[in-house]
């Protein structure tokens, strides 16, 4: 579990349509941490709501925007250059029986629609895929901390993968982490 954690791409590009209030809304994220503040109203909850959606939680037609027939949130994750990032997520996605190419071009790209009849269509890679599925690949890669949220932040069992992330550079953890294993 430890070598999951000090390997994991990040979330470089969400989209959201179609949900709540939100008619289209892209956001093109960059490494590291990444905050949403605003205003009250600003719609900061519903882009989580959006996203925890993508880590595999339960799904409804009432989420969808009025007068729209679906609603759809669409992820890119772009591993860490130099990380294994791509060979353990091929692992995954190899286990669950969904394809891999592109992987290490583009990324891992997850796509989730909800439809009005309570039809709830899940892709990954561009597969059909299920919420099971959808939660064991994304749900360790998105980490959601608020002011009355934390998930990761109190499992110590994580705490060792986000110091080794933040204060050491990934080649080193890749070469750690054969030695380690071997």
């Amino acid at each position: 579990q430890r070598r999951l954690l000090r390997c994991l791409p990040m979330l470089s590009y969400l989209r959201i349509s179609n949900f709540a209030i939100i008619e289209e809304v892209e956001l093109t994220l960059g490494p590291g941490l990444t905050v949403l503040s605003g205003e009250t109203g600003a719609g900061k909850s519903l882009i989580l709501d959006a996203v925890a959606l993508l880590r595999g939680g339960r799904a409804s037609a009432e989420v969808i925007r009025s007068g729209a027939d679906e609603a759809r949130i669409e992820a890119q994750f772009v591993p860490e250059p130099g990380s294994a990032a791509c060979a353990v997520l091929s692992e995954r996605l190899q286990r669950l029986g969904i394809e891999t190419k592109g992987l290490a071009e583009d990324g891992l790209v997850v796509r989730r629609v909800i439809g009005r009849g309570g039809r709830n269509r899940i892709h990954i890679q561009g597969q059909l895929s299920t919420a099971t599925a959808l939660a064991e690949i994304c749900g360790g890669l998105i980490d959601v901390s608020g002011q009355h949220e934390h998930q990761s932040l109190l499992d110590v069992g994580s705490h060792l993968g986000l110091l080794d992330r933040f204060g050491v550079s990934s080649a080193l953890r890749d070469e750690m982490a054969q030695s380690f294993e071997s």
